[in-house]
């Protein structure tokens, strides 16, 4: 019994001193927060008889104790047998690692209602662009509740860049944000389209530029770092799903729309929103 009080007590004391020095500067190592040499050799002393006290709280059948094996980042902790190890920050290869293993594409895809109204945009396309700005204003005339609407990439080779930017908008889909990072890159495309094109689709400035080109005047324009999820090696699974639902529904001509699951090959981007609604609304 002797035992175990005094391993708890020296638990205790740990634990005490542990937190005074974490709770003066959150976030950061212990080691840095002691504000004297008196203090952090405290500390060291605390920290190298870790192990000691450890093993005496397992033969007291002790719970386990949060206490460093390395002050070194004390945001980002790792559960170790006997307590908490604390971690170095991750990089970012590490970070990007765990993207790649976990990474989501939202569904480009708003409002919530019975009525499907489905868009096959090429981003660099003038009249998808056309159609796209007009998607907003579809959604609030028509009612959330009332339609939902589907936006498909449709990449067309034509288009020079066309399969980079797609990738650039359904990698924007795969950050926190989601579909709206995606809607973010669309827009920008949309108000800058000349400089992701090609003159007459075979000449012009881009004939210098480079994907990383396009990719970093697309961060620009956006606000977004798209880099790295553009990097994902398995993306191309999202945009193979984007291309064979058009292909599957015979899709060619930018854009395309339809509505509840039949094409509607004399809508345009020209017409008037209203004339959208009225057709929504009536199916």
């Amino acid at each position: 019994m002797r035992a175990r009080a005094v391993a708890e007590e020296a638990l205790s004391n740990r634990q005490t001193a542990f937190k005074s020095y974490s709770d003066r500067m959150p976030g950061v190592g212990a080691e840095a927060a002691a504000t004297s040499m008196g203090e952090m050799a405290t500390i060291r002393g605390l920290r190298d008889r870790h192990v000691q006290i450890g093993q005496s709280a397992k033969r007291c059948r002790l719970p386990p104790i949060a206490w460093p094996i390395s002050c070194i980042e004390l945001r980002e902790m790792d559960c170790v047998t006997d307590g908490w190890r604390l971690s170095t920050p991750k990089s970012e290869d590490d970070r990007m690692t765990e993207t790649i293993k976990t990474w989501h594409a939202e569904p480009l895809t708003w409002g919530q209602g019975p009525r499907r109204f489905e868009m096959f945009f090429e981003p660099t396309c003038p009249y998808s662009a056309r159609a796209f700005a007009k998607l907003d204003e579809t959604l609030a005339a028509a009612g959330s509740d009332n339609i939902t609407i589907n936006i498909h990439l449709h990449s067309q080779p034509w288009h020079m860049y066309s399969g980079v930017i797609v990738r650039c908008v359904l990698a924007a889909s795969t950050l926190p944000t989601g579909k709206e990072a995606a809607k973010a890159v669309l827009a920008a495309v949309a108000s800058h389209r000349e400089e992701f094109e090609f003159t007459k689709h075979c000449s012009g400035p881009n004939m210098d530029a480079t994907p990383k080109h396009i990719i970093a005047r697309l961060e620009t324009y956006c606000g977004l770092r798209l880099a790295d999820a553009f990097a994902i090696p398995d993306l191309d699974r999202e945009i193979k799903r984007h291309t064979k639902f058009a292909r599957q529904n015979g899709i060619h001509v930018s854009p395309t729309f339809m509505i509840n699951g039949l094409v509607q090959p004399d809508m345009s981007s020209a017409d008037k929103v209203s004339d959208w609604v009225a057709r929504l609304l009536a199916n």
